[in-house]
C-alpha cells in the first residue's frame, strides 16, 4: 500500500505562483498559509481542484491548474471572514447556496460564521456575518436540503448553543425556524437519511448546562420531510467531550453510519440500520493517546480499495485508520507528524488516487501519494 510522503513545509508568500508541484509520484507543494481550517472545490468550473485555506480569520483562494509538470496552485482572492482579530474560522464549508450553479463559501468560527457568495470564478462577495451567542464550545452549522424544496438550507447551534433550522429561499437568504429541543449546547452537527425515507435527518451531540460539564449524549433528529426534527431521541450512552461525528458508508451496505471521535483518545463507530437506528458503538483499536486533542475526523479511499477510510488529526499528528470493508476499521499509523488542524484527502493532480492537503498552523501543505 503506497503512504503520502510529506516533505518539511517552509513558509512561502501567498501571493503568487507555487514552483512546486504535484506530479503524482511522492511530490509535495506547500502553499504557505494556515491556520484553523480548509476546503477543496473546483471553484472556477476547470475540472481542477481548488483550495482555500483560513489564516487569521481571512480565507486565501487558490486556484488549482495543471501543466506538464504536475497540479499547482495561483492566489487569487482574499475573503474577510469578519470573524474578528480573535476569532478564526474553524471549519469550512462549500456548496452552492444561492442557485447560480457556483460554489459558495460558510465558515464557521467561536462567535460567529461568515457566508460569501462565489463569483464562479474563484473570487467571492463580501462575507455576510451571523453571529453565534452563549455557546461554550463555538458555532456548529451542518448544510443540507432540509425542508425537501430543492435547496441548501443550514443548521446551526447559533441560539444559545441550542440548533435551529434555518430555512433558504433558493437566493441565499435565510429565515429563521423552530429552535429545536436540545440540552444546553449542542456540538458536532451532521446530516444523513438515517431512516431512509429521502429526508435528510441530524445527529448531534449535547452538553448539558452545567458549562464545566465533559460528558455529552448523542440524539437523532428524525426529519418529517418539512424541516421539522421534533425533538431528538438518544443513540448513545454518555461520553467523554465528544468533538466530531462523520458520516459514511463504513460496513459498504449502501446506508449511511458514522463515526464518532472525543477529546480523549476515543473513535468509534455506530452501523446504520436503514430503519433510523444504530448498532451499539464499536470502539477502534489503536486510537488511545493518539487522538487526544483531536482537531478534526476525515475520510477518503486512501489506500485505492473502494472503501472510506478515517483520519483523524489531533495536537502532534495525522492518523490513518484502515477500513477493509464492512467496517472492519485498524490503525494503520501516522501520516503526518505535525500538528495538523485539518486532513482533507482528494485527487489533486487527477491520477485515480487520493492525496491529502493538511493545514497547520501557519502553513499548508498538499502532498501526493508515493511512487509504487
Amino acid at each position: 500500500m503506497g503512504r503520502v510522503l510529506l516533505a518539511v513545509i517552509v513558509l512561502t508568500c501567498p501571493l503568487t505562483t507555487y514552483a512546486q508541484s504535484i506530479d503524482g509520484c511522492g511530490t509535495s507543494l506547500q502553499i504557505g498559509v494556515g491556520g484553523w481550517a480548509g476546503a477543496v472545490g473546483d471553484l472556477d468550473h476547470d475540472g481542477v481542484l481548488d483550495v482555500i485555506v483560513e489564516e487569521d480569520g481571512d480565507a486565501f483562494v487558490h486556484l488549482g491548474q495543471m501543466s506538464a509538470s504536475g497540479y499547482s496552485v495561483s492566489f487569487v482572492d482574499l475573503v474577510d471572514l469578519d470573524h474578528g482579530a480573535s476569532d478564526f474560522a474553524e471549519d469550512m464549508s462549500l456548496a452552492d447556496l444561492n442557485g447560480d450553479g457556483h460554489p459558495d463559501l460558510v465558515a464557521w468560527a467561536m462567535d460567529s460564521y461568515a457566508i460569501a457568495m462565489g463569483g464562479g470564478d474563484g473570487t467571492f462577495a463580501p462575507s455576510t456575518k451571523y453571529t453565534c451567542t452563549g455557546s461554550y464550545w463555538g458555532c456548529q452549522v451542518a448544510l443540507g436540503d432540509i425542508d425537501g424544496d430543492g435547496d441548501i438550507d443550514l443548521v446551526d447551534n447559533a441560539d444559545n448553543g441550542k440548533l435551529r433550522v434555518l430555512h433558504n429561499d433558493g437566493l441565499g437568504t435565510f429565515t429563521t425556524g423552530d429552535r429545536v429541543s436540545t440540552w444546553y449546547d449542542t456540538v458536532a452537527l451532521v446530516l444523513l437519511d438515517a431512516d431512509l425515507d429521502g429526508d435528510l435527518d441530524l445527529v448531534a451531540s449535547d452538553y448539558d448546562d452545567s458549562w464545566y460539564s465533559s460528558w455529552s449524549i448523542t440524539k437523532l433528529y428524525t426529519n418529517d420531510g418539512t424541516g421539522n426534527l421534533g425533538s431528538g431521541r438518544q443513540i448513545t450512552d454518555g461520553d467523554e467531550e465528544i468533538t466530531r461525528h462523520l458520516v459514511a458508508d463504513l460496513d459498504s451496505d449502501g446506508i449511511d453510519d458514522f463515526a464518532t471521535v472525543t477529546n480523549r483518545g476515543s473513535l468509534q463507530i455506530m452501523r446504520g440500520s436503514g430503519a433510523g437506528t444504530f448498532s451499539v458503538a464499536e470502539a477502534v483499536q489503536g486510537c488511545g493517546w493518539s487522538c487526544y486533542g483531536v482537531e478534526s475526523l476525515t475520510s477518503g479511499d486512501m489506500d485505492g480499495d473502494g472503501h472510506p477510510d478515517l483520519l483523524v488529526s489531533g495536537d502532534s499528528h495525522t492518523v490513518f485508520f484502515m477500513n477493509s470493508g464492512h467496517a472492519d476499521i485498524r490503525g494503520a499509523g501516522y501520516l503526518v507528524n505535525n500538528a495538523v488542524r485539518e486532513a482533507i484527502p482528494a485527487d489533486f493532480d487527477g491520477v485515480g488516487q487520493m492525496d491529502l492537503m493538511s493545514v497547520v498552523r501557519g502553513n499548508t501543505e498538499l502532498a501526493s501519494r508515493s511512487c509504487p
